[in-house]
């Protein structure tokens, strides 16, 4: 997983207590790799905007998450053990929650919850809308987290314009370079 720690908004992980703790509570399979996020982001994530102040504000939103999904009745199962890593706004003002399974082992598919709604109408007069409710990312934890962490930091198409304008700018500096080196190359 590709975290970035900067000092100015580092990140913080749950200790080894609050871990063994958090296994038992919310089930976590031992070879999960969402363990190693709860290790190194679990608390405060400067990727994902999360900061919990303790572990039972953690298990709190986990409440929130399992009352969130229990009002859809018509999906919801007891069956698998979710938990809860990350809550979004959509484009539509829709909260978000992305979970993973946690009896899974390995590194399991990230999953999305939403009990809000987005239109489907085709012109502005039509205001049919359909229920989004759960959905798969198509991400495993790993990428999911990586795509996060891209997006956040990486090269965004704005620091990509900056960087294409700064070599235009620069360009007629290092032009001379360039013609001498070419023609040291030939003599």
């Amino acid at each position: 997983m590709r975290f970035v720690n900067r000092a100015t908004d580092p990140n913080k992980g749950f200790t080894a207590h609050e871990i063994c703790i958090l296994e038992k509570r919310i089930y976590v399979n031992p070879e999960n790799v969402f363990l190693e996020f709860l290790r190194t982001a679990g608390k405060k994530s400067n990727v994902l905007d999360t900061d919990f102040k303790s572990m039972q504000e953690y298990l709190d939103f986990q409440n929130d998450f399992e009352k969130s999904i229990e009002s859809d009745s018509e999906t919801y199962s007891n069956e698998t053990m979710r938990c809860c890593f990350f809550i979004e706004y959509d484009y539509f003002k829709n909260k978000r929650f992305y979970f993973i399974k946690t009896g899974e082992s390995g590194d399991p598919k990230v999953f999305y919850y939403s009990n809000g709604s987005i239109p489907v109408g085709t012109n502005l007069r039509d205001d049919r809308t359909e229920k989004i409710g759960f959905g798969k990312s198509g991400k495993n934890f790993t990428e999911f987290i990586n795509y996060k962490t891209e997006q956040k930091y990486g090269n965004t198409t704005g620091k990509k314009l900056l960087q294409y304008a700064f070599m235009v700018l620069t360009f007629p500096v290092w032009l001379p370079f360039l013609i001498y080196a070419e023609i040291k190359k030939r003599f």
